[in-house]
């Protein structure tokens, strides 16, 4: 069994990974997506609320929050995941 230090290298290690994130945001996005409008619902995001998409990845929770009125920001540990979300969705915020 490995440590726990040893999963959080590995999970940092992956998902700064420019490749690592590009390619799940082209493969697996729409499974990811599927689940948003749920989330935002049970949530009740409307407009005019402020949103904070806590590891928002490509940020696509980020994204239909914002799409629904409110005012949405995004943040992530991945360096990459956050250039990602920035360069597609520019208008918005991600750190």
């Amino acid at each position: 069994m490995e440590s726990p230090q040893s999963f959080r290298e590995f999970e940092s290690v992956g998902w700064n990974n420019t490749d690592v994130c590009s390619t799940y945001d082209q493969q697996i996005s729409l499974i990811t997506k599927q689940s948003v409008d749920a989330l935002l619902d049970a949530t009740r995001v409307q407009n005019g609320m402020r949103v904070l998409d806590v590891a928002t990845g490509a940020g696509y929770a980020a994204v239909a929050a914002a799409a629904r009125g409110a005012v949405a920001t995004g943040i992530d540990f991945s360096a990459s995941q956050v250039a990602l979300a920035r360069h597609q969705n520019p208008k918005l915020t991600f750190e």
